[in-house]
């Protein structure tokens, strides 16, 4: 299968990649609804709080066999629920919260949805791809600095409102979006590189 144009692989992407942008969409208004909805009838939240700590060991692990050894599962990581009312603060906090991390995966799959469509035109070197390339990579950069900015919030709030006895929190930085983004805007030099070899080839010709 060719990788551009219409019946090659960029051209299944593309239809997966469409797909994947109304689910998020149905699913976005599904979790909005179903925080509504849990404020309305139930009036509080569970919220499910990931939290990084320091090494700690949980459990002890021990053999199948009569006579054997064990072992020690170690973690540093894990989910706090957390019931809080549901006033209007709660609300408006929440569905600001999940909103950023929604408008984040709509962008960046937008952006991803049109470069495919690019491709299956079998015109992958344009001005606009070069930008959709740069946008992804601001998205992915922007988000590992607010989501590090949110946990040292949530670990404030955590740590004026409970009593840990026995771990410290840690503030855990999303090195892999970081990263991701940085090499995205190496990739957009590529694009800028083909476009220019594009638009030289079409003074050629």
């Amino acid at each position: 299968m060719k990788n551009l144009g219409k019946r090659s692989l960029s051209a299944v992407m593309a239809i997966a990649v469409n797909l994947l942008w109304w689910v998020e969409w149905v699913a976005g208004a599904l979790g909005a609804f179903m925080v509504l909805t849990a404020a309305h009838i139930r009036k509080a939240f569970a919220l499910q709080v990931p939290i990084t700590y320091t090494p700690m060991s949980m459990a002890q692990i021990y053999s199948a066999k009569q006579k054997g050894d064990f072992s020690i599962l170690n973690t540093t990581n894990g989910t706090l629920s957390i019931h809080v009312g549901a006033d209007w603060k709660t609300i408006a906090a929440l569905l600001t919260g999940y909103g950023a991390i929604f408008a984040a995966i709509v962008i960046i799959t937008y952006q991803v949805k049109r470069i495919f469509e690019s491709f299956k035109q079998d015109q992958p070197f344009q001005q606009a791809n070069i930008y959709r390339v740069r946008n992804i990579a601001l998205v992915l950069i922007s988000y590992s600095v607010v989501q590090w900015s949110s946990v040292i919030m949530i670990n404030q709030f955590l740590l004026s409102n409970f009593v840990f006895h026995h771990l410290d929190l840690t503030y855990e930085f999303n090195y892999t979006c970081l990263l991701i983004g940085v090499v995205l805007l190496a990739v957009e030099g590529v694009f800028k590189t083909g476009l220019a070899l594009e638009e030289e080839k079409q003074l050629t010709i």
